[in-house]
């Protein structure tokens, strides 16, 4: 039997008060910071399940936000925790989750979800997603400086971060190579968490290798199978490093060659040498991210033939 969806949003009342529940540090900062300065709403949001149900009632939430994916509680159990706290039996939740098939979806609206928001999202639309949910009317603006700043500090620090985040995966995965089958769903962890946090935070490479690597994982676990999949997962996991490559001071001071008659600005154009194509694909989307123009070369006879060319 399917659940009955909560019926508890006024349209007469406009959206002011979020229980935001994330265990993802890197989504719930800049999810906060776009539902505050974008919409204009008050956020209380929580890494940990109990601690917000203790915080819950104190609040007297509008609307709960509500990831699916969590180590301590999952999202489904966590509403059926929320059901119980008195104020709460109607107060609208909407899950966010990584998993969007159809029926998925489906599933999680049967069991009293008001709406399901897909992962990645976008920082600047999440506030007007969250409004047109509540009263069917989209009208919150999607331009602030402000935020923008904001999500680019955050953008650096992500990148600064992701190698402490890669290496889990990478030391989970190590293990799982050795038959520990507890490391292995520890690794399908760590990157669905990487699914729902790269392009949103602004890296959709991180998002799309995390994505591959997810699924051969998932592969993996079938002990069924007779293939092997572990050299494929090397190469993904390996590419996935170097997703949120950033140029730092030093590179920065580099002299690159720089084409003629270009608009390009000066120290803004970098070849690079790679014959991995797939990887030096990535490497030029992650460096064009950050306003580079990037040629891809083979090889170091390909970039000299194409100079004398000019």
């Amino acid at each position: 039997m399917s659940a009955a969806v909560a019926t508890g949003v006024n349209t007469a009342k406009r959206l002011s008060r979020v229980l935001f529940i994330e265990d993802e540090a890197d989504i719930r900062h800049v999810a906060k910071m776009a539902l505050e300065r974008i919409g204009g709403l008050e956020v209380l949001a929580f890494a940990s399940v109990e601690e917000a149900l203790k915080s819950a009632t104190q609040f007297h939430p509008d609307l709960v936000l509500l990831d699916v994916m969590m180590p301590e509680m999952d999202g489904p159990a966590t509403l059926a925790k929320l059901r119980l706290l008195p104020g709460l039996e109607l107060t609208p939740v909407i899950f966010m989750t990584a998993k969007v098939q159809p029926g998925e979806i489906a599933h999680l609206k049967s069991l009293g979800a008001l709406e399901v928001i897909a992962k990645p999202f976008d920082p600047m639309l999440l506030a007007s997603q969250l409004t047109e949910i509540w009263a069917g009317v989209a009208a919150l603006s999607s331009s602030n400086d402000d935020l923008h700043e904001g999500l680019e500090a955050l953008r650096k620090q992500y990148a600064q971060s992701f190698d402490e985040k890669w290496r889990r995966l990478n030391d989970a995965w190590a293990l799982t190579k050795e038959g520990d089958r507890e490391a292995l769903q520890l690794a399908r962890l760590h990157a669905h968490t990487m699914v729902g946090s790269g392009a949103t935070i602004g890296y959709p490479e991180v998002s799309r290798l995390a994505s591959a690597v997810e699924h051969l994982l998932t592969l993996h676990d079938d002990t069924t199978k007779d293939s092997d999949n572990s050299s494929e997962l090397d190469t993904l996991i390996g590419q996935l490093r170097l997703a949120t490559i950033t140029p730092d001071a030093d590179s920065a001071r580099l002299e690159y060659p720089r084409r003629a008659n270009t608009n390009t600005k000066e120290g803004k154009l970098i070849y690079l040498i790679d014959d991995d194509a797939d990887l030096a694909r990535a490497l030029q989307l992650q460096l064009q991210l950050f306003g580079f123009d990037v040629e891809t070369f083979a090889t170091p006879d390909l970039l000299e033939s194409a100079l004398r060319a000019r």
